[in-house]
């Protein structure tokens, strides 16, 4: 058997066997002894900073996870619980495939303020990739309509039948989801 220590491009080595009386036989061998392959691993998305967000929303991003010459499946996780990945294991053939795996990640913060979490990749061999992602996250505005009218009552307590009396009312609304009907 041959096992090559080096790379090496057409080596050769010979052995020879003989015996007493017959003529020595000696064979060649030619190989060509190529370095192993070395696992990569390359994680892309379109952004990482998520920007100001709403404290309770979920966001999504997709990140395109790319591989060659792996020896095993990738490891996925999040260093903090408001980032999460939908898998925490993504196997070796979607990685090495002509697309790569896309990875969906959801944001889900529970804190105002400014967050950071990174997002890991690990795969046997291969350098592992970190992705970090940032957001500030905001309470909502809860906006209540409302609706006043002035003055708020009007006394006709002294009109006579057949006459007619008229009134000014002035309406004022604020953050209003419609129209308002009379």
């Amino acid at each position: 058997s041959l096992k090559p220590t080096a790379v090496a491009d057409n080596a050769t080595a010979t052995l020879t066997f003989n015996t007493e009386g017959a003529e020595a036989k000696t064979p060649q061998f030619t190989w060509t002894a190529k370095a192993p392959a070395v696992p990569t691993l390359n994680v892309s998305t379109a952004t990482t900073a998520f920007g100001t967000v709403t404290t309770g929303e979920n966001i999504t991003a997709t990140v395109t996870v790319k591989a060659a010459d792996l020896k095993g499946d990738i490891t996925v996780g999040s260093d903090k619980p408001a980032l999460k990945p939908a898998v925490n294991s993504i196997a070796k053939a979607d990685a090495e495939s002509a697309t790569g795996y896309l990875l969906k990640v959801t944001l889900l913060p529970t804190e105002d303020g400014a967050g950071v979490a990174n997002l890991t990749f690990n795969a046997d061999g291969a350098e592992a990739k970190t992705l970090q992602f940032t957001w500030t996250a905001q309470t909502p505005v809860v906006v209540t309509p409302s609706l006043s009218v002035t003055p708020a009552d009007y006394d006709w307590s002294n009109l006579t039948v057949g006459t007619s009396a008229t009134a000014t009312l002035a309406l004022q609304g604020a953050n209003l989801n419609g129209n308002v009907t009379v």
